[in-house]
């Protein structure tokens, strides 16, 4: 089972999105503090937009994408 890390802080919540700041147990590129932006997606269309949203974001060149 896939678990997600421990939340220190929500940074943001709003429409169908949240972002939270996490620790992970191991080092992630050098570090066990990350960003984590976890949305609901009621439908296909909305499905559609995050993953563009997604391939903006992988183009602009964020260092982790998941």
């Amino acid at each position: 089972m896939r678990c997600c890390p421990p939340v220190i802080v929500t940074l943001v919540t709003g429409g169908y999105a949240y972002v939270y700041l996490v620790k992970t147990s191991t080092p992630v590129y050098g570090t066990t503090h990350h960003v984590l932006k976890r949305i609901a997606v009621p439908n296909e269309v909305m499905l559609s937009e995050v993953k563009k949203e997604v391939d903006i974001m992988v183009r602009l060149l964020y260092r982790v994408i998941i």
